[in-house]
């Protein structure tokens, strides 16, 4: 009773603090003996990250932060084609994480491997997974509720989430060179759906005007969101088409501002890939019976 009593207080009464602190001690990273001087509710999170190094060996420790970093990222970059814009979006409102394999790749790793199959497993407090229809849909993200928050504004780790952005974009732009050495196979395709879908975001957020001018005079991007835009409208799935038509727009009106305000010069045909873009999405929006 009083092991309960305590877990109700230091988690504010709170249910995803109370599980996050019950899933510590569960995995013997908190001995119940130490649960009295743990922060409680908010201050829980710059507790969880501040020792989250003396819970790991070190190699393991750099991968458990690696992955907290670019889950946090991308969600940041979610959240950004959300913020002040008006739908149709050019993501689901909705965030519901990364395929485990496309973490993988975005971590650079060389696959799924077992230590980031453990990894993930001692991090199971903090992380949330949403299933989809099928196992292969899993996905998986930061659950505890304020995390992201809390690791943009702590001193030791909002340059390292800044920089992470930055890795992540960069990462996009050397996947939009086609491989000499062997065909695409469609699982690389999957991947980099999600390197396209957020690159141009963890461009902007990182804020660096000749990273984002690197997207933006792109004609390999805007080809390839070209194609799985082609590919949605044949499979009749309108909903993707008009997210990757959405994404198009936004890139093309970045383009058009900047190309105004004399600061990029892109082909003419590429800035007339706007007006085709929004004629496009204006037909996938009437057939897919989209209310907003």
């Amino acid at each position: 009773t009083s092991v309960f009593n305590t877990l109700i207080t230091k988690s504010d009464g709170l249910f995803l603090y109370f599980s996050f602190l019950l899933d510590c001690i569960r995995a013997r990273d908190l001995p119940l003996e130490e649960l009295a001087t743990q922060a409680d509710g908010d201050d829980l999170h710059r507790n969880f990250l501040d020792t989250l190094r003396d819970a790991y060996a070190p190699k393991q420790y750099e991968l458990a932060r690696n992955i907290l970093l670019t889950l946090a990222a991308v969600e940041q970059a979610h959240a950004w084609y959300l913020d002040g814009r008006e739908p149709p979006y050019a993501v689901d409102p909705d965030w519901q994480g990364l395929p485990l394999d496309s973490l993988a790749e975005m971590l650079h790793r060389p696959g799924v491997d077992g230590e980031l199959i453990y990894v993930l497993f001692r991090l199971k407090s903090v992380l949330g997974a949403w299933r989809g229809t099928a196992e292969s849909n899993s996905r998986y993200r930061l659950g505890l509720k304020g995390l992201t928050e809390a690791i943009a504004a702590h001193s030791n780790w909002t340059q390292a989430l800044k920089a992470t952005h930055e890795r992540l974009a960069r990462d996009t732009l050397a996947l939009l060179e086609p491989s000499e050495q062997e065909e695409e196979t469609s699982e690389q395709i999957i991947i980099d759906r999600f390197g396209l879908r957020y690159g141009f975001a963890h461009a902007a957020i990182w804020g660096d005007d000749e990273l984002l001018r690197l997207y933006l005079i792109s004609e390999t991007l805007l080809d390839r969101i070209e194609q799985l835009i082609d590919e949605a409208i044949s499979k009749l799935l309108f909903k993707s088409a008009i997210g990757w038509l959405s994404l198009a727009i936004l890139i093309g009106e970045t383009q058009k501002n900047l190309i105004f305000d004399r600061r990029i010069d892109c082909p003419q045909e590429q800035v007339g890939k706007l007006a085709r873009a929004y004629q496009i999405r204006g037909v996938a929006l009437f057939y897919s019976g989209y209310n907003d």
